[in-house]
């Protein structure tokens, strides 16, 4: 979605007052929720494939040892520009330890090779970043990034406290073809963009990341932009634009927390006028496809859930919502709503835990099972 767009997304929050017209919807019994919860056989055997799949993955990382004769090497607190030295120094398979305290970076810090990267508790790293807010001459967003996972594999950047060095910083950490990367338990703070994946980032990791938008600085919190059977769990994201963001192929997201956002969730294709940190501008993604939601949790949110703009084939099975500014679930159908035609959404499958999860489905083809349903003859789809 463009960027040119978020201003649509507050001037949506302020006219607000449309409410979720629950006058306008229509409850299941409670004979029928409980009958929602048995899931299609075939449905069901997915879900527990990929439940399987997510947690073997997240509860056996690789070892964060080193074999035979690759190097470790620290990082001491109070280092400027230290860590790509550092990175180079310990080599492929090798590891760097960045140590307790703070740490200076003024440019890029570019990994191309496989590497782990480990903070030991209290380790923040400062980019200097440009700022959140720079463009160009066109009016284009420009992007840097502080991490840049450069077409490399395996690379493991976990325990490091992430901040820009001004009060807001660009993007945090860029996956570039970074296939079978593991993102995990990091700390990001007022970044434009957090974690990016693109360039078939696939089979990536991103798990226990703590994401600040500190008063919705962050745009997009985590966005694959590109990549297959990428893995996303127990993450924490507030204040952001959009928490997840996935336009992607098969990807499993599972027991994240997104509050206080415009968007929780975001299923949809990633596009606009943005320069990507490699200088070339962002070409429009594929919509979201096959990707599997479970046990997620979304609160306070404008949309809890949205699946828009041509995402298909997606299951949204018993995430837990609540509070939302409009809806806490929307298929949208064809729309203009945000400044571009954007196609309807088709052929997702969502269960609702409960019957105070109000969904809204103007797409085609949809199955939706359990919650309350809003009336699209009063309330209609926009």
């Amino acid at each position: 979605m463009k960027t040119s767009i978020i201003h649509a997304f507050f001037a949506i929050i302020l006219v607000a007052a449309i409410g979720c017209k629950k006058d306008l919807t229509q409850s299941l019994n409670e004979s029928a929720e409980l009958q929602s919860q048995m899931l299609p056989a075939d449905v069901q055997a997915e879900i527990d494939q990929a439940i399987v799949e997510i947690e073997n993955d997240y509860n056996n990382p690789p070892s964060d040892g080193v074999v035979g004769n690759r190097a470790v090497v620290h990082v001491p607190a109070g280092s400027v520009d230290a860590l790509q030295d550092a990175i180079d120094e310990a080599g492929w398979g090798g590891k760097v330890i960045v140590e307790s305290g703070e740490h200076w970076e003024s440019e890029t810090v570019v990994i191309d090779h496989t590497v782990r990267i480990i903070g030991q508790d209290g380790a923040k790293v400062y980019f200097n970043t440009i700022a959140a807010s720079a463009k160009n001459e066109q009016g284009y967003v420009l992007t840097e990034a502080g991490f840049h996972v450069k077409n490399a594999n395996h690379v493991w950047i976990k325990g490091l406290e992430i901040y820009p060095q001004q009060s807001t910083g660009s993007m945090a950490i860029w996956l570039e073809g970074g296939r079978m990367a593991r993102i995990e338990g990091n700390k990001i703070s007022a970044f434009k963009y957090a974690i990016w994946l693109s360039d078939n980032s696939n089979a990536v990791g991103i798990y226990d990341n703590e994401i600040d938008g500190a008063s919705n600085v962050t745009i997009w919190g985590i966005t694959v932009e590109s990549g297959k059977s990428v893995k996303i769990k127990e993450n924490h994201l507030d204040q952001c634009v959009v928490g997840i963001f996935l336009s992607d192929e098969r990807s499993i997201t599972k027991d994240n927390h997104v509050s206080n956002s415009v968007m929780g969730y975001l299923l949809c294709t990633v596009q606009g006028t943005i320069v990507k940190p490699d200088g070339e501008l962002l070409q429009p993604a594929i919509s979201c496809a096959k990707a599997k939601l479970i046990r997620n949790n979304a609160q306070n949110n404008y949309w809890n859930y949205l699946v828009i703009d041509g995402a298909h084939h997606n299951f949204l099975v018993r995430n837990n919502a609540s509070n939302p500014g409009l809806y806490d679930v929307e298929l949208a159908g064809p729309t203009s709503r945000f400044g571009f035609p954007a196609p309807t959404s088709y052929s997702n499958f969502v269960v609702n835990p409960n019957s105070s999860i109000i969904t809204k489905d103007c797409g085609v083809d949809n199955t939706v099972l359990g919650g309350t349903m809003v009336n699209n003859e009063e309330d209609p789809c926009f």
